[in-house]
């Protein structure tokens, strides 16, 4: 490690938490929104088969 004041090495290590806490949060967000889209794009492949199934139903209920 290089040797600093005492007080550069706790604003340096202050910032890198900061840094750490928002790359956390930027990967929390892109891993939440890569999961959308997928859901999203399964939910248009299956969604012909979900208005079968619903039209089928609705034939048996009434």
């Amino acid at each position: 490690m290089i040797l600093l004041p005492q007080r550069t090495q706790s604003v340096a290590k202050f910032i890198l938490k900061i840094y750490s806490w928002r790359f956390l949060a930027f990967l929390a967000v892109n891993i939440f929104l890569r999961l959308q889209s997928i859901y999203h794009a399964a939910n248009a492949f299956f969604h012909p088969v979900n208005i079968k199934i619903e039209q089928k139903a609705q034939l048996t209920t009434t």
